[in-house]
């Protein structure tokens, strides 16, 4: 409850007077919600509060219910406001996720594109987290167009995120023996990797082609221009089906004509949408700008 204008545990024993208290929840549901549209479950209430325990530790508060109550009425520091989305919005994440939808991108997508000339090809990867997925979405591209002996127009790759510490981190590109490990092939580790005293590094050929940027998918799209493949995978997910299907309708307005999006494997498209068409291919399954 409420208690001298701070959102107190209702816990009478006081035995667990950290554990977030149902009204503490809630407020923090409305405030994620609001301010990034993301919709948390219930069944996500232990994860909420092991992270927020986690970002206590770097305040002067006592309990993650005051921690909510100081972030609701904007009390507290930007870092630290910072550090919570960070730590709810963050997404696991790895090389070449879901493999056959990669297959589609160099077997389908690409060989139609190439048909025909043109100037760039333009690859959004909405909630990239890390840097795995666009960063793979490159060393696929340029793995199709060195078997094929061919040379691929401008390359231009976006990442974006809610995260500006993720960003920061896929901006260095230097990853882990484990991070490597994680659907990495080894040839393409030998292909496109240093090793540096951080870790794996990254090769020029693939960083200068993907750039990374700060986004709210709630915010408006308009500076992000047209795009010729939209991957946003495994980020609808956290989104209430109002939001989701908002988003979705502005990404197909941002798709180039006969432009293709990923979903997840697991995501379908929500009821009262408009303007895609469902493709089959290599097991899986993408969608395609109808005009």
């Amino acid at each position: 409850m409420f208690k001298g204008g701070a959102l107190q545990s209702s816990n009478p024993s006081g035995l667990f007077d950290n554990a977030i208290s149902d009204q503490a929840f809630n407020a923090f549901q409305q405030y994620m919600r609001d301010k990034c549209g993301i919709a948390i479950g219930h069944s996500k209430r232990y994860m909420v509060q092991s992270r927020l325990d986690n970002i206590l530790r770097e305040t002067a508060i006592s309990n993650v219910n005051d921690l909510i109550d100081a972030l609701i009425k904007n009390t507290l520091p930007q870092k630290i406001k910072t550090r919570i989305i960070d730590a709810i919005t963050t997404n696991e994440t790895y090389w070449f996720r879901d493999g056959r939808q990669f297959d589609v991108l160099t077997k389908e997508i690409l060989p139609e594109l190439t048909k025909h000339p043109f100037n760039s090809l333009r690859i959004w990867s909405a909630g990239c987290s890390y840097g795995q997925e666009p960063y793979s979405i490159c060393i696929a591209m340029q793995e199709f167009a060195r078997l094929h002996m061919i040379k691929l127009p401008k390359l231009q790759i976006i990442g974006t995120d809610l995260s500006h510490k993720v960003l920061d981190i896929a901006r260095q590109a230097v990853y882990s023996e484990y991070a490597l490990s994680r659907g990495l092939p080894t040839p393409l580790k030998q292909r496109y990797f240093v090793s540096s005293e951080q870790g794996w590094k990254l090769k020029p050929e693939i960083t200068s082609k993907v750039s990374f940027r700060p986004f709210n998918l709630l915010n408006s799209f308009s500076m992000m221009g047209k795009f010729d493949v939209i991957f946003c995978r495994n980020v609808l997910i956290y989104f209430s089906s109002e939001v989701k299907l908002h988003i979705l309708n502005r990404m197909i307005a941002s798709l180039k004509p006969e432009g293709s999006l990923f979903l997840s494997s697991t995501e379908s498209l929500p009821p009262g949408l408009s303007g895609l068409k469902t493709l089959q291919g290599h097991g899986t399954r993408y969608y395609r700008r109808m005009d």
